[in-house]
């Protein structure tokens, strides 16, 4: 960490994976991203966490893209907001839900629209202040963001997220 800041590093972003928080039914542990938050504020590096991956009890490991899986991932998503309130962090919901390797089996933007919403209410309900963004697609990929877009999606995000992955 200390050599993250004197190299002038401002930000890092990593999961803050679902299974692992949630090991018993409704008790969230952020105990390990917290002191990790902590340590990297006094350094002086914000934290943005990927809300991210299914659940192997509620989600049997893939997405949340039933009524079940979505409220869930929304009340981990809350606890997420409320555990972190106060904290230089943002929360991104899920990582690159356009491609089949991180939306099993195959991505549905309508499904992603939906969990993301219910999330964002969910997180705004218990912290107001939060940052969100989304939907952070693999790729600058126009269908999935206009999808998005047209889902009224955007309108509760702090910001858009893509990861542009370029050659050059």
């Amino acid at each position: 960490m200390d050599l993250l800041a004197s190299e002038g590093f401002r930000w890092v972003r990593m999961d803050l994976g679902w299974g692992g928080i949630e090991r018993e039914a409704g008790k969230y542990r952020f105990d390990d991203h917290l002191h990790l938050v902590g340590e990297m504020a006094r350094r002086g590096i914000r934290t943005l966490l990927i809300v991210d991956y299914g659940h192997p009890v509620h989600t049997r490991n893939l997405p949340p893209s039933d009524d079940a899986g979505r409220a869930a991932y929304a009340r981990f998503a809350s606890a997420a907001a409320a555990a972190f309130q106060g904290k230089p962090v943002i929360l991104e919901l899920w990582n690159e839900p356009n491609i089949s390797q991180f939306w099993r089996p195959a991505p549905e933007v309508e499904d992603y629209v939906l969990m993301a919403r219910e999330a964002l209410a969910a997180i705004r309900a218990a912290n107001p202040e939060m940052p969100v963004i989304a939907p952070a697609t693999s790729t600058i990929d126009l269908p999935f963001l206009e999808a998005c877009c047209a889902a009224g999606l955007l309108d509760g995000l702090a910001a858009v997220s893509v990861h542009p992955y370029r050659g050059s």
